[in-house]
Order: C-alpha cells, then structure tokens, then sequence
C-alpha cells in the first residue's frame, strides 16, 4: 500500500505543481473544476446515492455551481463567500466534538449530506482560484498551501505510526493519533520558517503568518475527519478507487477543502491577498 501511495504521488505530485505555477488562471480554474466534479460523484456516493444517474446529476449540478460563482470570485462578493466557508466549518468542528464526546455517528441525511457537500467542495475551489488570480504570487501561494497540507501529511503519518498512542477521534477515525497531529505541525513550523522568508519578503516570520499555517494545518485535520465521519456512516473505507493506494480523489482534497476557505482568509486579514 505504501509502495503504491508513493508511486501515486510521485507521478500526480509534479503533474499538479506545474500546472498551478506554469498554466494561466483561466485554465488552472478548469482543471481544479473538474477534480472537484470527480470528488461530487464520490460525495454523492457517500451521502448514499449509488445510481450513476442520481450521481451524474448532482456532478450536473455541481458543475453548474461552479460555473455560476467563477464571476463572484472576480467580486468584492468573496469575502462573503469566505466568511459563509469558515462558519460552516466552525459548525462541523461543533459535529466532530459532539460525536467523539457522546461515542455516537449522526444519523445518514442523504439529502442534507449531499447539500453539506457544495459547502465542501466549491468554496474551496473557489477560495484556491481567487488566490491563484489575484496576485502575482497567487501560483506560489497556492503552491505554499499545497506544502502546507503535504507536509503535514507527511509528518503525521511518520509520526503517527513511530511514537503514536494517544487516538485523536477513535470514534472517527481510529488510525489518527495526537503525536501524528502534533508531529505534522512540527514539520509545518520547520516549513514555514523555510519558506515564509522567500513568500514574504521579510527576513523575521511574524507570529501571525506562523499561527495561520498552523492553523491552516489544523482546519485539514478538520476536513478529513468530517470525510471520515460521512465515510463511517455509509459504511465505506475510501470514497472511491480512482487512485491507487490513495482511495478516491476526496480522499485526497478531503483536508483541502477546509484548509483553502481559511488559509486564503487569513492570507486576506494579513493583508497579503485583496478583496
């Protein structure tokens, strides 16, 4: 399995960062809008809608979606857009302490779940078009946000499986650990502390970009546990087989769709990104 993530991820890794540093706006918007469709036929999955016809329609709506916020995003209108992200997320960081104290899974919605899943999945697409459009380091921002939630990844799993013993949610996800947790904010800080010099063009990191890649990293552990919860009420491991050793591509956007909202809201409140 590990072999087969690897091999994955070095073949999709390079794939995806030339396109987001190399391809103009425009074109980086599409290819993001149909990986979000591939992931709204996982959803649909997961809310419990098996039919390929129940699944075709919601990706038709989804895509319709897309296509109908990509002028909000040239719009003072984001703003808003990101604020309505963060409370949602808020709200399901209030569901997964909620199921983890009372040891008990919501009841499947399948309606509610699929509506949940267009708060999900097109903020994030949008929150990562703005920021890649609006700046001239809009690429290597969403690149660094990219590196953030890889690098995370990274350290929780090596972390998590040499020193982890303390369950994270193991009413939600057994498998994460708090050392995972903690071991992959230590490899975001040694990053940050990197890079952020280079983004920012200061030679001292402030504490508030520090405390937002942290934060960043923790909204992902958010996004992928809401996944698990979803994934555990329909009784399904991985949201789709699509990539090996990976699971579906939900799976792997999971912890970016949470992260994006509030990274590029940070990134605007520091005053890096305009509105």
């Amino acid at each position: 399995m590990l072999k087969q993530r690897v091999l994955t991820a070095l073949i999709l890794a390079p794939l995806v960062l030339a396109a987001i540093y190399f391809l103009p706006s425009p074109i980086v918007a599409i290819i993001l809008g149909l990986i979000i469709l591939i992931g709204a036929w996982e959803w649909a999955g997961l809310s419990g809608f098996e039919a390929a016809r129940s699944k075709a329609m919601y990706v038709g709506i989804t895509g319709i979606l897309i296509v109908a916020s990509y002028p909000l995003i040239l719009k003072a209108t984001m703003g808003h857009v990101l604020i309505v992200a963060c409370l949602w997320w808020l709200l399901a960081l209030i569901v997964i302490i909620s199921a983890q104290v009372k040891g008990t899974l919501p009841r499947q919605n399948r309606w509610l779940f699929l509506n949940l899943g267009y708060l999900i999945l097109i903020p994030a697409w949008m929150a990562i078009v703005f920021l890649h459009s609006h700046t001239k380091l809009g690429p290597t921002w969403v690149l660094f946000l990219f590196a953030l939630i890889w690098t995370a990844d990274i350290g929780a799993y090596f972390a998590g499986r040499a020193i982890g013993k303390h369950k994270l949610a193991d009413k939600i996800s057994p498998g994460k650990s708090w050392e995972g947790v903690f071991g992959g904010l230590i490899a975001v800080l040694v990053l940050a502390m990197l890079l952020l010099p280079v983004l920012t063009g200061k030679e001292e990191v402030s504490t508030s970009m520090i405390l937002l890649c942290l934060g960043t990293v923790l909204m992902s552990v958010l996004g992928d546990l809401t996944e698990s919860v979803v994934k555990r009420i329909s009784g399904k491991k991985d949201s789709g087989t699509i990539l090996p050793g990976h699971g579906g591509v939900m799976d792997r956007i999971d912890s970016l769709t949470a992260a994006a909202p509030v990274f590029v809201a940070g990134l605007t409140l520091l005053g890096y990104v305009s509105l």
